[in-house]
């Protein structure tokens, strides 16, 4: 419901503004439902943070047009990435298992770094 705001913010508040779109409204509304939504999300998963930094920062690189189709993009993919890193925890070191958000952290720390960089560049 928020994606065609979402992708008329991108232009710029004051383009934003002109095509008719509240953007303070239309700002509010969308940082409280995304809130609103991860709390839930980890409320139910666990603290698996790094799929939302490692997943959203791919797909931005890809460079798709428009926002639904990034935000479909980043659950088909975010759900995949977990799937894959759960199975790779269990089984990298059978017969012991490690968590997958201990597994998580390992890919996504040197992710992070990579970001830090760059953004310096």
């Amino acid at each position: 419901m928020l994606s065609n705001g979402l992708d008329i913010l991108v232009l710029g508040d004051d383009t934003a503004y002109g095509l008719g779109l509240n953007v303070k409204t239309h700002r509010i509304i969308t940082v409280l439902t995304a809130a609103l939504i991860a709390s839930a999300c980890v409320s139910l998963s666990g603290l698996l943070s790094f799929v939302g930094l490692i997943i959203p920062n791919l797909i931005k690189l890809i460079n798709i047009g428009k926002s639904k189709t990034k935000i479909l993009l980043c659950l088909l993919f975010g759900s995949t990435f977990l799937l894959l890193c759960d199975m790779l925890a269990h089984y990298i070191f059978f017969p012991y298992e490690i968590p997958v958000g201990l597994f998580l952290s390992c890919l996504g720390s040197p992710f992070f770094i990579f970001l830090i960089i760059q953004k310096r560049k």
